[in-house]
């Protein structure tokens, strides 16, 4: 399979799940939300 570079808007639980999925597959995934996730 190729490799490819993907954008993922949103990160919610879906978001988050198939980011993680196709970069288990090998894919360049990037994720870019409108909060920051930091809650320190």
């Amino acid at each position: 399979m190729q490799r490819k570079k993907i954008l993922i808007v949103g990160a919610g639980l879906s978001g988050a799940v198939i980011a993680r999925q196709l970069a288990e597959q090998g894919h360049v995934v990037n994720i870019i939300d409108q909060r920051s996730h930091n809650r320190w």
